[in-house]
């Protein structure tokens, strides 16, 4: 993660500015934005199943999988996270209230039983976690998913935007950069590639499947859906992946 000077930076300012939040403060967390909603989708949850979401942040996506009737820990470093995503559960129907659990924990540290969890979440975090820290976590995260389970990822930016700077004004613009001005691009400290996701897995065991998509901005920017066919924007787009664990661990 950042450097304990910018901890502080991960306000309820941030959580209401970053990651869908118009979506977040329009339903306040009764529906998903478009990319938490395709990551529950790439889940594909099964009813009762036990879910882990590393850095929950406002805990919208936990909250969805205890309404589907999985067994959910939220985990957060924040204590501001973890107040917002509080204001949600509490609007639980009482027959869920005892699906799930917050806890305010270092992602660094977790400390879970082994083969605990069917599903784990890791959705707008890997990026700001160093690449060791990263590969440190992941040992302990392939511990405590059971045989069979997976790891759902989610990562923006795509490192491959670096190598292709001509598509940097399309960038900023459907990213909104002109207006904010990156400002919470210094959190960014370890940006992906898909390539740099899929050894990742592979590193530790995992069948992989890593793509990009343009799912989170395509029905917002609807001309993209024409320059795509001519461009390869999927190349720079919102990184998505699974990893499964085999059954026979």
């Amino acid at each position: 993660m950042p450097d304990n000077q910018d901890w502080h930076q991960y306000s309820s300012q941030y959580y209401t500015e970053c990651g869908e939040f118009k979506e977040f403060i329009a339903t306040k967390g009764k529906q998903l934005g478009v990319s938490l909603r395709r990551c529950k989708e790439i889940a594909s949850l099964k009813g009762n199943e036990t879910v882990l979401d590393i850095g929950c942040g406002r805990g919208e996506l936990a909250y969805h999988c205890v309404l589907d009737g999985c067994k959910v820990i939220a985990l957060d470093f924040s204590e501001e996270a973890l107040r917002i995503a509080q204001t949600i559960f509490s609007n639980l129907p009482k027959k869920n209230i005892h699906r799930y659990l917050l806890l305010r924990m270092d992602a660094r540290k977790l400390g879970f039983q082994k083969n605990s969890f069917d599903v784990i979440f890791m959705t707008d975090i890997v990026e700001h976690i160093y690449q060791n820290e990263l590969e440190s976590l992941f040992y302990y995260v392939v511990k405590c998913l059971k045989p069979g389970g997976r790891i759902i990822i989610r990562t923006a930016p795509n490192k491959n935007l670096s190598y292709f700077p001509l598509f940097r004004p399309i960038h900023d613009i459907i990213r909104y950069k002109k207006f904010r001005k990156g400002k919470y691009d210094h959190l960014h400290v370890n940006i992906q590639s898909p390539k740099m996701i899929k050894n990742l897995l592979n590193k530790f065991g995992l069948k992989s499947k890593v793509w990009c998509e343009l799912t989170d901005i395509k029905n917002r920017y609807k001309f993209l859906k024409y320059i795509e066919k001519a461009l390869p924007l999927n190349l720079i787009a919102t990184i998505f992946a699974v990893g499964t664990k085999a059954k026979n661990i």
